[in-house]
């Protein structure tokens, strides 16, 4: 019940309609056009869940909804809210996912009948990416690098936060046609149109280019099955240069799958979205990348839910 409040407040924009100041119920009102009665219980509730403070009919903001329900602000995750409310609709329907196997309807064939949905997941990674990047950036050196791809970079996070730390990267980002403007208006915003490109295109089907000292593929894998993984792998070997680093980013489950307790109901989320998706142990890409050619493989945690795989 709670999730759902918070998704629908979020859907309506309450939070940024209420603003750094706060405001009088019938000054909601007027900008939401939504009905008195239903704005306000839902808006007491949000009160008692800690996301608003009420006095009288003046609502306020809490620290927390200003800090990450305003649009606009610097770690905005309305954006991940919301597509928190599309993956709602798709674990409704979990039994009938378990007996059949199959997702009801993948989230690519979704979001491709849906620009607004395509937006708001590749928004909602922008969000996610905004507290990851810097965990990447201090667990990995860049330092001497001249060219980094990002595939399946999305909004173009972590080229644009790993170039704002050296100065001398050149980065590429590459994903789906729909995805390459939401890109490049986010690398204009951060004024990096001159050291960051984009290239377009389905990473398992077209070239992604050469000769890049370092790849990322962050989040990418548990959406694939094996035979996809070894072949994404191998397109990245050819893809760098000699001596060049590829970063895996992903969930890791721990090697008997006991936990922990994220990747493993994530692996969930990939079971009601995709065809062949998972989580992946540290165990299993290691194989996989060493079968596709790297050496020196090594896992690194950046956080309890996040590791990385690399190969030279």
């Amino acid at each position: 019940m709670q999730s759902q409040i918070l998704i629908t407040a979020c859907e309506l924009n309450m939070f940024t309609v209420i603003g750094e100041e706060g405001k009088k119920l019938e000054d909601i009102l007027k900008i939401t056009d939504t009905d008195k009665r239903a704005t306000e219980i839902l808006l007491n509730a949000l009160t008692s869940m800690g996301f608003l403070y009420k006095k009288e009919n003046f609502y306020e903001n809490s620290p927390l909804s200003k800090e990450h329900l305003i649009e606009g602000k610097k770690f905005y995750m309305g954006h991940s809210i919301k597509h928190a409310g599309d993956l709602y609709k798709r674990w409704a329907q979990l039994p009938e996912i378990v007996r059949t196997g199959q997702p009801v309807k993948s989230g690519m064939e979704k979001r491709r009948e849906s620009p607004e949905e395509t937006r708001r997941f590749i928004m909602a990674m922008a969000n996610v990416g905004a507290f990851s990047v810097e965990e990447l950036v201090n667990a990995t050196d860049f330092t001497g690098k001249k060219h980094f791809l990002d595939i399946g970079g999305g909004p173009g996070t972590y080229a644009i936060g790993l170039c704002s730390k050296y100065p001398d990267l050149k980065a590429t980002v590459f994903d789906l046609p729909e995805v390459v403007p939401i890109a490049e208006e986010q690398i204009v915003k951060a004024g990096m149109g001159e050291r960051i490109d984009t290239k377009s295109g389905d990473y398992l089907k077209d070239p992604v280019g050469t000769g890049y000292d370092i790849i990322l593929i962050s989040n990418i894998i548990h959406s694939l099955g094996e035979k996809d993984i070894l072949l994404l792998f191998g397109k990245a070997r050819k893809a760098l240069a000699d001596g060049g680093e590829l970063i895996v980013k992903d969930f890791f489950p721990e090697d008997d799958r006991t936990g922990p307790e994220y990747p493993l109901v994530f692996a969930v989320n990939m079971l009601s979205g995709t065809k062949e998706g998972n989580t992946y142990t540290g165990k299993e890409i290691t194989g996989w990348l060493k079968q596709s050619g790297f050496t020196e493989v090594e896992i690194k945690e950046l956080t309890p839910h996040t590791s990385i795989a690399t190969g030279k």
